[in-house]
């Protein structure tokens, strides 16, 4: 059973501080992912079990799920490196 989806519903729904804690530990792993890119390329990628693929979408769906509410600075902050790692949103 994949638990994914509920995580990032359930995420939406805590209050603005849970989200930005939540955030901030996507960010620091996005730039961590960034920076593996730049030294190993797309074997970066093989260290997850999914792939690059699953990763793209868990991020874009955090991003789009933790400003649900709301949008804040560090929201922002990871979008744009959603954006460089992965290319544009789409819809």
């Amino acid at each position: 059973m994949n638990l994914l989806p509920l995580l990032i519903e359930n995420r939406a729904e805590k209050n603005l501080a849970i989200r930005q804690t939540s955030c901030a530990d996507k960010l620091h792993n996005i730039r961590s992912i960034k920076r593996d890119m730049k030294q190993y390329g797309e074997e970066a990628w093989t260290r997850f079990k999914r792939g690059r693929d699953s990763q793209e979408w868990c991020y874009k769906g955090l991003v789009e799920r933790l400003g649900y509410k709301s949008r804040f600075k560090l929201l922002e902050e990871l979008e744009d490196e959603v954006e460089e790692v992965f290319g544009p949103f789409i819809g």
